[in-house]
């Protein structure tokens, strides 16, 4: 493989965040940026679903393409983050703040389960 190829991301392989050295784990603690018609917002929240790790949720994981689900703390419906798939790394948006290994909080998936 040349230098400029990128080995895409297979199902098993390990979520990282932008830049590649920090790995995605349930229950991250994270800030995402979104913009919706002329104003940005900020969500800070956790980590509540990472493809081929939770239970496969098809409003996740359809078509090639994997989303992160990540729970804003002011809300309980799960916002989807893409992942690269050639790199596996989220996009830069998706700023990580530190690692919470207490419970997860309830979370209204895509397709409506708990």
């Amino acid at each position: 493989m040349g230098p400029a190829q990128v080995a895409l991301n297979s199902p098993n392989d390990p979520l990282f965040y932008f830049g590649g050295e920090t790995e995605v784990q349930l229950g991250d603690r994270v800030e995402t940026r979104f913009w919706l018609l002329f104003y940005r917002f900020r969500k800070r929240g956790r980590v509540v679903y990472i493809p081929g790790l939770s239970p496969f949720n098809r409003g996740f994981e359809r078509d090639g393409l994997k989303w992160v689900g990540i729970k804003p703390d002011d809300d309980i419906v799960v916002i989807g983050e893409l992942v690269n798939p050639k790199t596996g790394h989220l996009l830069k948006r998706v700023r990580f703040i530190d690692r919470d290994h207490s419970v997860l909080p309830d979370a209204k998936m895509p397709d409506g389960s708990l």
